[in-house]
């Protein structure tokens, strides 16, 4: 294989927080420590896909088979592993 791209479309979407009426302050300084430690745990399986991806384009980059059908089961194999592994 040449030119290896693993490509990852992440999207992370987080609640938000509508106060009604008047805002309670100890709410809204729960809900600010309650987001930013949301915000810090989502990013983790951000980065965690994103090393994932480049693992599986360096593993796909390495294998070799002798036809191309052999080439395929080798690639969707790794990819499997790769899915399997997050």
């Amino acid at each position: 294989l040449e030119d290896v791209v693993a490509a990852v479309d992440v999207r992370v979407e987080l609640p938000r927080w509508m106060p009604p009426g008047a805002r309670d302050a100890r709410a809204a300084r729960w809900w600010t420590a309650y987001r930013a430690r949301l915000v810090e745990h989502e990013g983790e399986h951000v980065r965690l896909t994103l090393a994932s991806a480049a693992a599986l384009r360096a593993t796909l980059a390495a294998l070799r088979a002798p036809t191309c059908d052999a080439l395929e089961q080798q690639a969707h194999a790794a990819g499997d592993r790769a899915v399997l592994a997050l």
